[in-house]
């Protein structure tokens, strides 16, 4: 069957977003793929973004607004994902875009692949005349589970760590959704557990997902606080879960991130609540911890275990290498 007859479902989780959400909306009506529907979730907006919504609800059936109280973008996409009524899904933040052929060419690799995730690479821009509009002709790469998972520990924030850029098989949400609890790193919670369950999976090496660098008042840009080491817990537990499932390179791999990860919050905290002397006294302890055991562990090389030790014995020194080369 041709997949312009299956049915994607959009979702947009929207929390005051009055500014950039009509650039969005506009990007998703815009699509050359049809067969959509665009669930517009607003998380308890305060500002103009409802009346958007039902603006452009009223105006193409496509669209379907749903209210909920205040309760972040992880209650918002799982509340979409509840109500998505297609066979694919795909994430969509208030403040980004897609190019017009997104939905259309990652659909036409779920039809020629038979994958359970097609993704392709993200775009950073500041004004949107700024956009790469050409026809996308990218190189495909093509994973299994094991591959797509050491994809994700070793690349960090280029497309693949997030949940946007995208579509996936409705089935892999089956038994798996977004911690609601989790006010930072709701995306690294959820991205291992989805790419160990999609056996086969299809990058198209070009970016077919725009996203606004900056905008004021999102959670990404927002300040740092120490809702931020809920992030970290994340990396443990991603950890964790390659430890069970007896997965050594890839628990290595995990440890490494893990490590870098707690580093890179001590500096943070130090910098801007320098006050907070036991959250640091604990990130150093935990630093300790894993340093050594990462240390032990085929799979890094020994300029990376290096790294960690130094930060876990000598934090100021590892802090002025690490802030010189980045």
């Amino acid at each position: 069957m041709n997949r312009q007859n299956h049915l994607v479902s959009v979702i947009v989780p929207i929390y005051n977003s009055e500014k950039y959400l009509e650039a969005a909306l506009d990007s998703v009506k815009a699509q050359s793929y049809k067969t959509i529907e665009v669930l517009l979730i607003d998380d308890g907006s305060t500002d103009s973004s409802p009346v958007i919504c039902e603006r452009y609800a009223r105006e193409d059936s496509r669209f379907r607004m749903i209210h909920q109280m205040n309760q972040g973008p992880s209650a918002a996409r799982n509340h979409g994902i509840r109500e998505a009524r297609g066979e694919y899904i795909v994430f969509l933040d208030s403040d980004d875009m897609l190019h017009e052929d997104f939905v259309r060419i990652l659909m036409n690799l779920h039809e020629k692949y038979d994958c359970d995730i097609a993704l392709t690479k993200s775009y950073p821009f500041l004004k949107e005349e700024s956009i790469p509009r050409k026809e996308p002709k990218g190189n495909l790469r093509f994973m299994d589970h094991r591959q797509l998972s050491m994809e994700l520990v070793e690349t960090g924030w280029k497309g693949l760590a997030v949940v946007m850029a995208k579509i996936y098989k409705k089935s892999l949400f089956e038994n798996i959704s977004f911690d609601e609890s989790r006010v930072r790193g709701e995306d690294d919670t959820i991205l291992y557990q989805l790419y160990w369950e999609a056996k086969k999976s299809v990058l198209i090496d070009e970016p077919l997902y725009f996203y606004r660098s900056k905008r004021e008042g999102s959670l990404t840009h927002s300040s740092f606080d120490l809702s931020w080491l809920t992030g970290v817990a994340a990396f443990k537990e991603r950890m964790g879960f390659y430890y069970e499932k007896n997965e050594k390179l890839l628990y290595a791999r995990a440890m490494r991130t893990y490590c870098r990860r707690i580093a890179e919050n001590y500096y943070k905290i130090k910098m801007y609540l320098p006050d907070e002397r036991e959250q640091l006294r604990n990130l150093k302890k935990e630093m300790r911890k894993y340093s050594h055991k990462l240390f032990a562990l085929p799979g890094n090389s020994l300029k990376q275990k290096c790294s960690a030790l130094l930060f876990a014995w000598i934090p100021d020194i590892w802090g002025k290498i690490y802030y010189k080369v980045t």
